[in-house]
């Protein structure tokens, strides 16, 4: 099903070609058409003997972002997103090597309540790649956050985080 879904996702731009240009001329004023949608949900149901999986990443709304295939590369570009009050912007990154011991590397920067963002730290993978350093921290106001993540597709707890946080 995924080469199906795949094959498809190709082909979908050879269909504008398929539109005679006297139609296409006519549509020029009409919004452009979707063409492409992503549905992710990391979640798992339970199945037979393998228990259930939630995800440990929150889920994000809003989200926008150009998403580029070029070879081997997946980009991601001028994204913007939010995750409960927390707006993030600035999204950049990539996973080079799909094909092999790829690594996602991403750069954003955050706008929000504080205490948001470090239960975002806190409940996510983010915690325990720092050491659970913000474990115990409490926090209040405005803060704005950059965040870069280096993260091992294969191997995940070696992932590597920078940060900064203003106040």
């Amino acid at each position: 099903t995924i080469l199906r879904g795949m094959g498809a996702m190709v082909a979908l731009p050879a269909l504008d070609a398929m539109t005679p240009a006297l139609a296409a001329a006519a549509s020029r004023n009409a919004a452009p058409p979707l063409r492409l949608a992503f549905a992710y949900v990391p979640n798992e149901p339970a199945s037979g003997a393998t228990p259930a999986w939630v995800s440990p990443w929150p889920m994000l709304t809003r989200a926008n972002a150009e998403l580029t295939v070029d070879r081997g590369t997946l980009s991601i570009r001028n994204g913007r997103a939010q995750i409960g009050k927390v707006e993030w912007s600035g999204v950049q990154g990539a996973i080079r090597h799909l094909e092999g011991k790829g690594v996602l590397g991403l750069e954003a920067s955050a706008h929000g309540p504080l205490a948001e963002m470090l239960q975002f730290v806190n409940h996510t993978p983010v915690g325990g790649w720092i050491g659970h350093a913000l474990d115990t921290g409490s926090a209040a106001g405005v803060a704005d956050l950059k965040l870069e993540l280096a993260i091992p597709l294969v191997d995940t707890p070696a992932a590597q985080v920078k940060g900064s946080l203003v106040l």
